[in-house]
């Protein structure tokens, strides 16, 4: 299962209203710059739950989710912040150099 992760965003605000997230913040501080956002859409997060925008977005090469709900951002990550890893999954993360929160995409 999925949980979320609030995050901060810095985005630009466009005339139109249109907002684009530039950059994620992750809880630890690392700043991943968004390279391109690919999709915006009001969907339901199954995964983690609820309902908002969801923005498909390519970081560092990769997509991944960034949702927007009400005034807070978030991703889906696959562990529970503030839950420790062991240290196989700590090593296995490590070694994979990934994104904490890239979700695998349906492919439809």
């Amino acid at each position: 299962m999925s949980h979320k992760v609030y995050v901060a965003v810095t985005a630009k605000f466009d005339e139109d209203g249109s907002i684009t997230p530039l950059d994620i913040t992750w809880v630890d501080g690392r700043v991943y710059t968004v390279d391109r956002v690919l999709n915006k859409c009001r969907v339901a997060s199954l995964k983690a739950g609820g309902i908002g925008l969801r923005y498909t977005c390519r970081i560092d090469g990769k997509e991944t989710h960034l949702w927007q709900d009400d005034s807070r951002w978030y991703v889906e990550s696959k562990r529970e912040m503030g839950v420790e890893m062991d240290a196989e999954m700590d090593a296995e993360a490590e070694a994979c150099r990934e994104l904490p929160f890239v979700v695998e995409l349906d492919a439809g």
